[in-house]
C-alpha cells in the first residue's frame, strides 16, 4: 500500500517541483505600490508622507496613513536608505565575537540600539586585514547610519564614509584621521598601567615581566609605559628586559614558559602582568606549566574580567574594563550625532584575587629547580 500523498509524491518530479513553486509560493509583502493604489495617490507621495522630507496636506497625509495601517506596510529599511541617505542601521566590527571584552562592547551597543529601534549589523574580521577591508566596504554600501569598530587599519574607508555622513566609531584605538563625525572610546590604559604596577608593588612584587601580544598597538604601548613610569616614580627602573611579546596565539610559548623558569631561578622575576587579554591567557597557561606555584612564588595579574578568570584554580585578579558602558557610549554617541569629533576615555578597575595576595613563604627554595625546569621540595 502507497504511503506517499500526492503533494509530496508530486512534488518528487520535475513536473510537480515546478506546480509547487507556481502554486505554494511564499506571501508576498505589502508594496508601496499598494499603499498608493489604495490612498489614491502617487507612490512619491507615500514616500514624502512616509519620510516627512517634504510637506504634504494633512488630509493627504491622513489617507496614507490609513492606507498603511489597512495594509500593515512596513517600509523596506533599504528604501528607507535610497530616500534618506542612510539606513537606520549601526555596522559593528571587531576582531571576534568570543572574547569578554568584545561580548561586553556588544550588549552595551544592543542596548541603546534596542531601545531606539536601531538594528546593529555584527561582524568578526577575526584578525583579517582583508576581511575586514570587504566587512567594511559591505557596511558602507548598505548606507548604514553608524560604524562601531576595532579595526586596526583600513582608515581610509573609514574617512571616506565619515566624509558621506556615516557616524565612526573607534574602540580601542586613537583614530589616525580627522573628521567631525571620527570618533573614539578608549580605555585610560596610561591610568590601567599605573594601577597595576601599584598594586603588584603594594604586595611587594617589583620584578616584573610583561607579556603582551602586539608590543606597536597603542594600548600595549600606553600601559607599558604607565607602569613603567610608575615604576620609576619610586625608583625602580624597568626596561625592554621586563618584556616579553607573544608570537602567536595558536599555542602556548615554550619560550615564555622558560623565560618565567629562569627568570624566577635567577630572582629577576617574581611576577606576571598580561597587558591584553588574549596576552592573559596564554600568559596563565605557560606560568603554570612551569611548575611554580601562585601566587607564593610568582604572582600574576591580567587584563579584562574574563568569565573564567574567578573560577581558576587560582583565581585571576585582573584590571577590567567597563565595556557595556563603552559599548553603550559608542551607540550614543552614533544616534546623537554630536557635530565635533569626540575623544571619551573610560577609567580602569581592579579586581583583586587570589593570583596576587601578596607574597607568602614559598615551600620551595628560590633557586633550586630540577632538570625538568620544576621546583624540588626543600
Amino acid at each position: 500500500m502507497s504511503t506517499g500523498t500526492g503533494l509530496n509524491d508530486g512534488a518528487t518530479s520535475g513536473h510537480g517541483r515546478e506546480w509547487y513553486r507556481t502554486t505554494v509560493s511564499r506571501p508576498r509583502r505589502t508594496t508601496i505600490a499598494a499603499v498608493a493604489e489604495l490612498a489614491g495617490v502617487s507612490t512619491a507621495t507615500v514616500s514624502r508622507v512616509l519620510s516627512g522630507v517634504s510637506p504634504v496636506t494633512e488630509t493627504t497625509r491622513e489617507r496614507v496613513q490609513a492606507a498603511v495601517e489597512a495594509l500593515n506596510y512596513r517600509p523596506s529599511d533599504l528604501t528607507r536608505a535610497v530616500f534618506a541617505g542612510r539606513s537606520n542601521t549601526i555596522g559593528v566590527l571587531f576582531a571576534d565575537m568570543r572574547s569578554r571584552y568584545y561580548v561586553g562592547l556588544i550588549e552595551g551597543i544592543s542596548r541603546i540600539a534596542n531601545a531606539s529601534d536601531t538594528l546593529a549589523y555584527l561582524a568578526a574580521g577575526n584578525r583579517d586585514n582583508a576581511q575586514d577591508r570587504r566587512i567594511l566596504s559591505l557596511m558602507d554600501s548598505h548606507r548604514v547610519r553608524g560604524l562601531i569598530t576595532a579595526a586596526q587599519d583600513n582608515d581610509d574607508i573609514i574617512l571616506a564614509m565619515a566624509q558621506s555622513g556615516t557616524e565612526c566609531v573607534y574602540i580601542t584605538r586613537r583614530p589616525t584621521v580627522d573628521h567631525p563625525r571620527i570618533h573614539s572610546i578608549r580605555l585610560d590604559n596610561v591610568a590601567a598601567g599605573r594601577l597595576a604596577w601599584e598594586h603588584m608593588s603594594n604586595i611587594g612584587r617589583t620584578r616584573p615581566l610583561l607579556v603582551n601580544l602586539s608590543p606597536q598597538r597603542d594600548t600595549t604601548r600606553e600601559r607599558t609605559a604607565g607602569f613603567f613610569d610608575a615604576a620609576r616614580e619610586v625608583g625602580v627602573e624597568l626596561n625592554s628586559g621586563n618584556t616579553f611579546g607573544l608570537s602567536s596565539l595558536d599555542k602556548v610559548s615554550d619560550e615564555l614558559v622558560e623565560r618565567i623558569r629562569d627568570g624566577f631561578a635567577s630572582g629577576a622575576i617574581d611576577s606576571v602582568v598580561a597587558t591584553t587579554g588574549v596576552a592573559t591567557f596564554r600568559a596563565y597557561e605557560a606560568l603554570t606549566r612551569t611548575g611554580l606555584h601562585v601566587p607564593d612564588d610568582v604572582a600574576i595579574l591580567g587584563f579584562d574580567d574574563f568569565d573564567w578568570a574567578e573560577y581558576l584554580s587560582t583565581p585571576l585578579t585582573v584590571i577590567s574594563q567597563p565595556t557595556v558602558e563603552m559599548g553603550s557610549a559608542a551607540a550614543e554617541l552614533i544616534l546623537t550625532e554630536p557635530g565635533t569629533s569626540q575623544q571619551l576615555t573610560f577609567p580602569p578597575q581592579l579586581i583583586v584575587r587570589e593570583s596576587t595576595r601578596g607574597r607568602q613563604k614559598s615551600p620551595f627554595p628560590q633557586a633550586k629547580l630540577n632538570d625538568s625546569g620544576k621546583a624540588d621540595p626543600a
